[in-house]
């Protein structure tokens, strides 16, 4: 009995004697973790800027060595130095060569946690938004709105994801008033992760739509991931924006005080024939924006700019001189034809949405390509059915289908096509005269090709 006694008393001696160097361990890697952290972060207010690729290095840059599945960045550590990379962090020992080279034990995870270590820096407040449809344009619109009084910075063209959210929160500058971040997200669990980086005091829901079904598992959970904004500033006690004429929004808000109401009916539609005219704030206001949908992503901008106090001019302005490009309503004329290239990606609900826009617009000779709409899973197949069904009741002068998907379920017709190579060479394309046409289809699709090649 006493043995035994003894034996438990030493294993518990040894069990507190563990848990004792397990704690000394975590608490020197952290403190050695913020010493590299405070370490780079001290090169980046000295004005270095964050590189993740080689092709694009400046002299002074800090080149960060992620890695993807088809490659490995320490193994371009060595080059960034060569040319001009002041730093470059690696998590393999073996590529450091001197001291300009960083070892963590996880880029990303140390790309990350520097950026949250310079939130904690600046003053500005952060303003996130996430939803199914409309994230670019309408962060654009904000960052129009808000860049006339203030200083800010704003996620460039998609970065939203993992990696970008953290290289935009990294180039804002200490005396930003606001920084305007996108979210991207296509499994559940990423708009917390993501919330957790940047930690914002302003967000907002664009939508919720039937885009990556198979990611999220169905639109249920679209709504929970996307939800993760609410849940995030909910628990942080910050401010939501949310549009009070959308039913599915304020379902998933529920009780919550601390918001700002956007109201898209505010805004009465003037005319919608090729690009939206629109009276706001009590006056006229012509945009380059073409579709009603676009009209609750102007509301948030001006609730936005309402609410931080800019001018009801400066509002209108930032509006009307909002211009779309890449790939996102963008307006490209070659040769005798117009292509309206809305390709940057799509789902079922963004192509209705455009093909809604696009019929009620006073373009001549309307024609419309589809492409393959990705990620929807077990969804698929009845939703290119829904969509397609959805342009028969159209006054359009052809509709043109391309991708796999589209190919498996109408390849016996001669407007489908497997690729846009098959298109371009098709008699069909060939003989497209003196008309617009409207681009609608998943990144993957690559259909900017049809105006660039």
């Amino acid at each position: 009995m006493n043995f035994l006694k003894a034996v438990v008393k030493s294993k518990e001696s040894t069990s507190k004697k563990n848990i004792k160097i397990k704690a000394l361990n975590l608490l020197r890697a952290f403190f050695m973790l913020m010493n590299k952290i405070k370490l780079v972060h001290d090169f980046l207010l000295s004005g270095a800027t964050i590189s993740t690729d080689t092709r694009s290095i400046t002299k002074g840059d800090i080149f960060f060595a992620l890695k993807g599945e088809r490659f490995n960045g320490n193994k371009y550590a060595k080059k960034a130095i060569d040319a001009g990379a002041i730093l470059a962090v690696i998590d393999e020992r073996d590529f450091k060569l001197s001291e300009q080279y960083v070892v963590v034990d996880h880029v990303l995870k140390f790309l990350q946690a520097l950026a949250n270590y310079h939130r904690s820096t600046f003053k500005g407040k952060v303003i996130a938004l996430t939803g199914s449809n409309g994230k670019t344009t309408t962060k654009e619109l904000i960052a129009k709105v808000l860049q006339s009084t203030f200083r800010i910075t704003v996620t460039k063209g998609n970065l939203n994801n993992h990696i970008g959210v953290p290289l935009t929160i990294l180039n804002a500058k200490q005396d930003d008033d606001y920084v305007i971040i996108e979210m991207g997200a296509n499994h559940q669990g990423e708009i917390a992760a993501l919330c957790k980086i940047a930690e914002p005091d302003y967000g907002l829901i664009t939508n919720i739509g039937k885009a990556h079904l198979e990611g999220f598992g169905g639109i249920e959970g679209v709504k929970k991931g996307k939800g993760e904004m609410y849940a995030y500033l909910k628990n942080a006690h910050k401010t939501i924006l949310v549009n009070k004429e959308d039913p599915t929004l304020l379902e998933m808000l529920g009780e919550y005080d601390s918001i700002i109401e956007v109201v898209p009916s505010d805004i009465i539609l003037e005319d919608d024939k090729r690009f939206l005219k629109l009276k706001a704030l009590g006056q006229s206001v012509e945009t380059n924006l073409i579709g009603e949908i676009h009209i609750q992503n102007i509301a948030i901008a001006i609730a936005i700019g309402r609410y931080f106090g800019v001018s009801e001019q400066s509002i209108l302005n930032g509006v009307s001189s909002y211009i779309p490009d890449n790939n996102r309503s963008e307006i490209v004329g070659k040769d005798d034809r117009t292509f309206i290239l809305d390709a940057y990606n799509s789902n079922p609900t963004s192509a209705r949405f455009s093909i809604d826009a696009f019929d009620k617009s006073s373009f001549q000779n309307k024609v419309v390509v589809l492409g393959d709409m990705l990620e929807l899973g077990t969804e698929s197949e009845a939703e290119h059915k829904s969509v397609y069904s959805h342009t028969q009741s159209k006054t359009f002068h052809l509709v043109i289908l391309v991708g796999e998907i589209y190919h498996n379920l109408y390849g016996d017709n001669d407007f489908v096509f497997l690729n846009i190579d098959e298109l371009k060479s098709s008699n069909i394309w060939k003989q497209l005269r003196n008309c617009t046409i409207l681009l609608k289809g998943s990144r993957a699709l690559q259909l900017e090709r049809l105006v660039t090649d």
